[in-house]
């Protein structure tokens, strides 16, 4: 007897609905940052996929861009007493200590604690020359920006960072003029049937919200469509029609 995929033809992937409703077109995702802007409400979310649309052109509709991901993550420095050498020696444990203290003082995730740059900073303490490393990091998650102020206010506390200096066996200390900043930041996703030609767009257009120019966090990226599907007979042709007039249900609805 034969089996089912030998009888109706096997799925080259998992079906892909969005593909099913837009056969002729893929995803193009990127994420932008906006600096000054303490909120994302429906509004500014339909003021940013009219901007979104108007900079990349094309067949890009604003209703069909999604806007996800919306965060207000933390940036600042942090300086240890510890070298650069002495980090190389075991980079990996490093930041898994530096991501697991930072996050038990700051009542987050290790997760959300993203290491940027380490290097080294030299300091004169009673005219001797001692080692010290510069770590630039960012703290994602914050859903608003009062979360994202009360966490500024966390890290820019070194006295607070105990559970840091524990777990790196280094005393943490925060630079002189390092104020901690956050932005709003957001995925974006639109849909074209040009991708390509919208991932360069996106890349080196400028795009405003609330007055605010909008810096490439991520670049873009198409997402390729994967609605492929094969059959042996009409039936199997059918399923599929069927299904695809589902989908267009669905995202309809």
């Amino acid at each position: 007897a034969q089996s089912s995929e030998a009888a109706c033809g096997a799925f080259e992937k998992d079906i892909d609905f969005f593909g099913l409703k837009y056969p002729d077109k893929a995803k193009v995702k990127t994420t932008l940052g906006f600096a000054n802007i303490d909120s994302m409400d429906k509004s500014k979310a339909e003021e940013l996929q009219q901007a979104v649309a108007d900079a990349v052109g094309g067949d890009v509709k604003a209703d069909e861009i999604a806007i996800k991901g919306v965060q207000f993550p933390v940036e600042s420095q942090i300086e240890l007493s510890t070298s650069k050498s002495e980090i190389d020696k075991d980079r990996a444990g490093f930041e898994t200590n530096f991501k697991t203290g930072l996050a038990e003082d700051l009542g987050v995730l290790p997760s959300d604690i993203i290491i940027k740059d380490i290097e080294e900073s030299s300091r004169r303490r009673r005219g001797l020359l001692s080692s010290h490393v510069l770590v630039d990091f960012e703290v994602d998650g914050a859903p608003d920006a009062v979360r994202a102020k009360a966490l500024a206010g966390q890290v820019q506390s070194a006295g607070g960072l105990s559970s840091l200096k524990t777990n790196t066996g280094a005393t943490a200390t925060i630079p002189a003029g390092t104020t901690p900043s956050y932005e709003l930041r957001v995925d974006v996703e639109s849909v074209s049937s040009d991708p390509d030609a919208v991932a360069t767009k996106l890349n080196t257009a400028t795009i405003t919200l609330g007055g605010q120019t909008a810096k490439v966090e991520t670049t873009a990226k198409v997402e390729k469509n994967t609605a492929v599907v094969s059959g042996a007979n009409g039936a199997f042709s059918a399923a599929v029609a069927f299904l695809a007039a589902i989908a267009a249900v669905a995202f309809l609805a």
